[in-house]
């Protein structure tokens, strides 16, 4: 089975001892442990480690990556359980990098909120209003190219323009009243070709033209959207990760102190059902955590999503586990 080397995990009890300490030491705070489907668990099962403390606003939520000891979010709330978000969030990857930040008011967010990717570049910009986004919204692919371009008025009425990551316009049209759609909706392929025009009527979609790859108009009307799908079953895809992770496995590692290990990989399956931006959402440790990137990256070719029949990308998110038992 998959192991590494005893020296990480005694350097890791230690530094997790101390790490708790200090916590404890700074406040008196309540203290909870989750495992990667935030269950929660015992604290030698656990890889996230949450407190909440009380604070003159209210309380503070701040949750942990246990094994790299490093904050996950900070959140403001005006009780114990949080179920009323006030004040300041902020959530971060676990290379250290913000993957959110905004301010809630009594559960509903508030004023300019950003989102990133976890390479750091900016995913999308959003300002809202009592809960609810209005003005332009802007957000981007994490090469940097720009994914769309939404206006929302504060009825939720508007027009989104949005493009695939080469800069070939995706989709285009305008939103009534409660962000429904209106007038005609036109779709692209990623080669430029129009793939389908959608006349709405009355908030009803009355009319639907689809064309192929290279632009010539079909008898067929039917769009399904589907997700992006593994050929044969997803069963295989994971077989072949672990098959790619057991192959990249450096000699003379060794899994103790424990009998599983469990990541969540993120990933984008794109419009040639390649993967691509592959991160680990909840890591475990460096050296395992680049061989299974590397087994996700060179994985094989996914069926990819469709969408107004067209081929578009997908995100993905998806536990990996290791055990002495066979997976």
């Amino acid at each position: 089975m998959i192991e590494t080397k005893n020296l990480i995990f005694k350097k890791w009890h230690v530094s997790l001892a101390v790490f708790f300490l200090s916590i404890s030491i700074n406040a008196q705070k309540t203290e909870k442990f989750y495992n990667f489907k935030w269950e929660e668990c015992n604290a030698n099962e656990a890889q996230y480690y949450a407190t909440t403390q009380k604070v003159d606003s209210g309380y503070l939520r701040k949750n942990y990556f246990i094994k790299q000891q490093k904050l996950l979010y900070s959140l403001n709330c005006k009780d114990s359980i949080c179920k009323i978000k006030n004040g300041e969030f902020i959530s971060l990857y676990s290379n250290g990098k913000i993957e959110s930040k905004g301010i809630y008011v009594d559960n509903k967010r508030e004023g300019t909120w950003f989102n990133l990717y976890y390479n750091g570049k900016m995913k999308d910009s959003v300002f809202y209003s009592n809960g609810n986004p209005i003005g332009i919204r802007l957000s981007w692919y994490p090469n940097g190219f720009q994914h769309d371009s939404l206006y929302s008025s504060v009825e939720k009425s508007g027009a989104k323009v949005s493009w695939f990551d080469n800069g070939i316009p995706s989709s285009y049209g305008t939103f009534a009243a409660g962000q429904k759609k209106t007038g005609k909706w036109k779709y692209f392929h990623k080669n430029g070709k129009i793939s389908a025009i959608e006349t709405y009527q009355d908030l009803k979609l009355i009319d639907v033209k689809i064309f192929d790859e290279k632009g010539v108009l079909q008898n067929s009307t039917d769009i399904k959207d589907t997700p992006a799908t593994f050929p044969g079953e997803e069963k295989k895809w994971a077989r072949n990760i672990i098959d790619n992770i057991m192959s990249y496995f450096p000699e003379g590692f060794k899994l103790i102190n424990t009998n599983k290990v469990s990541v969540v990989a993120n990933f984008t399956i794109n419009e040639e059902g390649k993967t691509e931006n592959v991160y680990l959402s909840v890591p475990f440790d460096d050296n395992l955590d680049q061989i299974i990137i590397k087994a996700i990256l060179n994985s094989p070719k996914w069926i990819p999503a469709t969408n107004h029949n067209r081929k578009v990308k997908q995100d993905r998110k998806t536990p990996i586990s290791f055990s002495d038992k066979e997976p």
